[in-house]
């Protein structure tokens, strides 16, 4: 726009001094001893720009000229009327302000306002088709002391045509790798000269295309294997004589890039989970986020769409499906969420010895579920172990016989992917019949005797007590989402005893 106001400025004043060159060639016509000088012929000019009608007068000399006025009429009024004045010099006169024809109020100036240099030339701005017609002038003044008006019967004629507009043909949208083919053309005569510029903020780029004609008529905006920096406004400009006309193209570069997940996929239970799935793409890609196996649409949105969940719990663990649609393609990327809770070893985890049997439980919640280990099994080559799994709460128990043994405290290690934890069981002796299997259906009654006999007396007994606590957690527990885990176990290879494994199905 800053180059068209210059070029447009340069065209209304290079036209302006034409038209008052154009007075000493002018035609001049004079009645009863006043006298204007007229441009002969037809004053054109084209629409959108400035006009100037140029014009001087001489009067008797005992007139004297104080305003200027001018009328627009059919040329077949011999006089214009007060109802056809498009101009009045007196500002201050109000009346005659406001019987001025509404569509030329503020378009007009006098070129000299000084009424007495005796320079009736006028610039009318801004033209449009209906300005065409004949413009008569009159003059207010004083003669002889009082007021007095005359009126040339001599006209101006102005034509003002519509400039040609420029045409723009071609595909302003082309995907990535494609060819640009933008023609920009002009019908005139003689033929306008046509350029490309690319419009920024920093500056105005000339662009050259492959057909160019002379730039004569018409130019071809040629771009092949575009890319995402050929997008943008390109400005074709057209030069006819004294005219400069312009038109703006916009050109979009279709394409699409991966799509990319960024945010914590793994989040504690209690925060907020806050993943993105964003595409850098035009046009703009529809998002949508759903969770695996739902139809559900939790969120959408176009080029970014973001996946919060506040106050997080472990049921918002799973697969989230981000699906990307451009055009007439579609993409999807899982997010695999996983919501953890803190590792802890519980208080009612425990220890007991009673008769050289030494019992055990620990129990433990978090998620993922833990792995819990017993360092005291480590020195030991005669152990059960038990595990039973239930939501994210994990019990183990160990019995083992601890035959003269000085433990005071057992540990107990709970680990997984978020962490370790350990926590030191102190162990309570007793000398009751029943301890601490009492709790799981079996008595260490049972156990001591077993301890106590033949190795073969001693799997017999432990595989009834492990078969007698499995049918108990059977009947009392059916839930197949809980888990029990039993192994009796001899490292030593040229033991006796056999590895047994049992587990709920």
């Amino acid at each position: 726009m800053f180059v068209f106001f210059w070029v447009t400025l340069l065209f209304s004043v290079w036209g302006s001094k034409a038209n008052t060159d154009m007075l000493a060639g002018g035609k001049q016509h004079c009645t009863n001893g006043f006298c204007v000088t007229l441009s002969e012929g037809n004053i054109t000019a084209d629409t959108g720009h400035s006009v100037v009608i140029p014009c001087s007068f001489t009067t008797i000399d005992d007139f004297t000229p104080l305003y200027i006025l001018w009328f627009k009429c059919s040329p077949s009024k011999i006089r214009c009327e007060y109802a056809d004045m498009i101009f009045h010099s007196n500002k201050n006169n109000r009346h005659a302000q406001s019987i001025l024809q509404s569509g030329f109020q503020g378009r007009l100036s006098l070129l000299e306002p000084d009424v007495s240099q005796r320079n009736c030339s006028i610039m009318i701005n801004d033209l449009n088709e209906s300005d065409s017609g004949s413009y008569q002038l009159r003059l207010n003044g004083v003669r002889r002391g009082t007021s007095d008006i005359f009126t040339f019967p001599l006209r101006a004629i102005v034509s003002v045509k519509d400039v040609k507009k420029i045409e723009i043909t071609g595909d302003r949208s082309v995907k990535e790798g494609e060819t640009l083919n933008v023609t920009c053309s002009v019908d005139s005569f003689p033929p306008s000269f046509i350029t490309w510029t690319k419009y920024s903020e920093e500056s105005i780029q000339n662009v050259t295309g492959d057909n160019l004609q002379n730039n004569t008529e018409m130019d071809t905006l040629f771009i092949s294997n575009v890319t995402t920096e050929d997008s943008g406004q390109y400005i074709c400009t057209a030069k006819h004589l004294n005219n400069t006309l312009m038109e703006k193209v916009i050109v979009n570069v279709i394409y699409k890039r991966t799509p990319l997940l960024t945010g914590d996929t793994t989040v504690t239970e209690g925060e907020t989970l806050n993943v993105t799935c964003s595409v850098d793409s035009f046009p703009p890609s529809l998002i949508t986020w759903t969770k695996l196996s739902s139809n559900t649409i939790l969120h959408n949105n176009t080029g970014s769409a973001s996946l919060v969940i506040s106050d997080v719990t472990t049921e918002d663990s799973g697969q989230y499906v981000c699906t990307a649609t451009h055009l007439n393609t579609t993409v999807t990327l899982h997010a695999d969420v996983t919501v953890t809770c803190l590792l802890k070893i519980l208080s009612s985890s425990r220890c007991e010895v009673q008769s050289e049997v030494l019992t055990c439980v620990c129990i433990t919640e978090g998620f993922p579920l833990t792995t819990i280990k017993w360092p005291l099994l480590e020195s030991h080559t005669k152990y059960s172990v038990m595990t039973t799994v239930s939501d994210h709460t994990v019990n183990s128990s160990i019995i083992l016989s601890v035959k003269d043994h000085g433990y005071t405290e057992v540990e107990c290690v709970a680990s997984s992917d978020v962490g370790e934890v350990k926590r030191n069981l102190v162990i309570i002796k007793t000398d009751q019949e029943v301890g601490l299997l009492r709790h799981h259906g079996c008595y260490s009654g049972v156990l001591f005797w077993a301890v106590a006999g033949s190795s073969i007396s001693v799997n017999v007994l432990f595989i009834i007590c492990i078969l007698g606590l499995w049918n108990a957690r059977k009947k009392v527990n059916p839930n197949e989402e809980n888990r029990t885990y039993m192994s009796l176990q001899k490292p030593d290879p040229s033991s006796e005893y056999e590895v047994i494994a049992l587990r709920q199905n």
